[in-house]
């Protein structure tokens, strides 16, 4: 038997787990409905505009070395947001490392910020896919200086440490427009 109450003032965040069944939220009785009227300062589908400069962090990586953004000055740097229980993710491993292959000599820096599963399961999960460029174990205020709230947030970062491109992309990977932008950084920089 379900009781109705109200709650006000309620913020729920959750990470599905790939453990729990899919339809466990079936239970939720029909005639329920959910109010949504939250306004963040910050609206979580906005980024960080171009010409911000990007919040340094220092993080840990998946191998156990610490990653400082102030020490990647001078290089262009793509951040990803991203988990591995997320498809869009998982599509978007190969294409990452694509990318650090073909730019790494003209100074591009693939990072992945992973702000959800543990160290320990990434190590080998990105070992089995080759994934070589940079995993860091990121956390939440790293996620609130980027308003990083959905997977699959990109950012690149210039030489001088300022945005110059965001996106939030599920559907399909930015290839071309991220390509654009690296390429127009590489020849600002020779």
């Amino acid at each position: 038997m379900y009781e109705s109450s109200t709650i006000s003032n309620f913020i729920l965040s959750y990470q599905e787990d790939p453990q729990c069944a899919v339809d466990a939220r079936a239970e939720i009785p029909k005639d329920l409905k959910i109010i949504y009227d939250h306004k963040p300062e910050n609206p979580k589908n906005q980024l960080l505009s171009t010409g911000t400069i990007a919040p340094l962090w220092k993080l840990p990586t998946i191998n156990g070395g610490i990653l400082d953004l102030e020490n990647l000055k001078g290089k262009v740097v793509l951040l990803s947001f991203w988990y591995k229980s997320f498809a869009p993710s998982l599509r978007y491993l190969e294409e990452l490392e694509v990318l650090q292959t073909q730019f790494k000599k003209k100074g591009l820096v693939v990072v992945g910020i992973n702000l959800y599963d543990k160290k320990e399961e990434l190590v080998g999960f990105l070992q089995q896919r080759h994934i070589t460029y940079i995993n860091l174990i990121g956390n939440t205020q790293v996620q609130d200086a980027y308003l990083a709230y959905t997977p699959n947030t990109f950012y690149l970062i210039d030489q001088e440490g300022k945005v110059c491109y965001s996106t939030i992309e599920q559907a399909k990977f930015p290839r071309s427009t991220l390509i654009k932008h690296i390429k127009k950084l590489s020849r600002s920089s020779s």
